[in-house]
């Protein structure tokens, strides 16, 4: 009976366990669902800034903008300004009104040359100091315009002391002077350009008076009794009028007409007042001599006296060339009115933009 008893536990355990078996899977089952939750984001990209600055500083004010140039400023801090060249005084200061061409009409330019063409472009300013260039016979002061009414003084008027500059080649003189860069030329012109000093020198010592420099490198090829003539290495001479000639003279002792010329000057007179002498080799910067009113010495009433004008100087450009631009065989009067602006802007240390567009001779 025990085998049998054994036969049959056997039987209930292999039963038994086949239903556990089958009761257990192989493979968990999953959860049952929870609540629904969003899909994950498959690329959600950098983490954002988890602390931004909520007031982030501004970009800085860009550099402000640089003022303009006010344009060319004189040693004294005055605006440099200059009338086209070729337009001449208008203005008559007797009456106080304008009259067209009262002085003339200046150089107009050719088929060759425009008006503003510069003849001598590499001069240097022919003062030690500031001018004026205008007009020394119609503005106050001058022998057809009479002292500019009420308040005028002559010479010395405040009026001739000012910018604009203006331009004074081909104004009409008394004189017999002739130049073939001149539209009229039937009357007598004046053929350079007059500069006043900084301020009236009338009654000033000579040593306290502008000096007058030479405009480049050359040597002085004569003195005449107003001239200095500069013969510069650029083939061109420049001529120097109403410098100080001479000091102490006592012309008393030249007591006759026949007396009374400038050649018996040195005579009676303790030296030059010049600061170079012909022969003389000079360089660009290097000092001439005083502005005056030198206009030599003549007979009249009954004396040996000198001659005067208004303190100024009186400059001119000569070359061998003609309107056409056809070079000739002397020397003669060209516009320097130009020249002498752009000498005048590179004096006073004006910016390029500053400096007018003229054409520039090349020869």
């Amino acid at each position: 009976m025990p085998a049998v008893r054994d036969f049959l536990l056997a039987t209930v355990v292999a039963v038994a366990g086949g239903a556990a078996l089958y009761n257990y899977p192989l493979h968990p089952a999953p959860p049952p669902p929870g609540p629904e939750e969003p899909a994950p984001d498959p690329d959600p990209g950098p983490d954002p800034d988890p602390d931004p600055d909520p007031d982030p500083d501004p970009d800085p004010d860009p550099e402000p903008e640089p003022e303009p140039s006010p344009g060319p400023l004189d040693p004294e801090g005055v605006l440099f300004t200059w009338n086209p060249p070729g337009e001449l005084a208008t203005f008559d200061y007797r009456n106080n009104v304008d009259v067209p061409e009262r002085s003339g009409s200046g150089w107009d330019g050719s088929d060759e040359f425009p008006r503003d063409y510069v003849f001598a472009p590499d001069l240097i300013w022919p003062l030690d100091g500031p001018g004026y260039a205008n007009t020394q016979v119609y503005r106050p002061g001058g022998s057809h315009s009479g002292v500019g009414g009420a308040g005028g003084a002559g010479e010395c008027d405040a009026r001739n002391f000012d910018y604009p500059w203006e331009d004074n080649f081909c104004e009409f003189r008394g004189t017999s002077g002739r130049n073939a860069f001149c539209p009229d030329y039937s009357r007598g012109h004046h053929v350079g350009l007059d500069i006043r000093p900084a301020v009236c020198t009338r009654n000033f010592p000579l040593e306290d008076r502008q000096m007058a420099v030479a405009v480049t490198d050359g040597y002085i090829s004569s003195i005449a009794s107003m001239t200095v003539r500069l013969r510069g290495d650029d083939g061109r001479t420049y001529w120097y009028m109403h410098l100080e000639h001479w000091e102490n003279c006592n012309l008393a002792a030249l007591s006759t007409p026949a007396q009374c010329t400038a050649s018996n000057l040195p005579s009676v007179c303790t030296n030059s007042a010049l600061e170079v002498e012909a022969g003389q080799d000079v360089r660009a910067g290097d000092p001439i001599g005083r502005v005056s009113n030198w206009f030599g010495i003549g007979w009249s009433n009954g004396a040996c006296r000198r001659s005067m004008t208004t303190d100024h100087l009186h400059f001119e450009i000569r070359d061998t060339i003609d309107p056409d631009g056809s070079f000739t065989a002397s020397t003669i009067p060209i516009p320097p009115y130009t020249s002498l602006v752009t000498a005048y802007l590179r004096y006073i240390g004006a910016d390029e933009d500053d400096f007018p567009d003229w054409e520039e001779a090349e020869f």
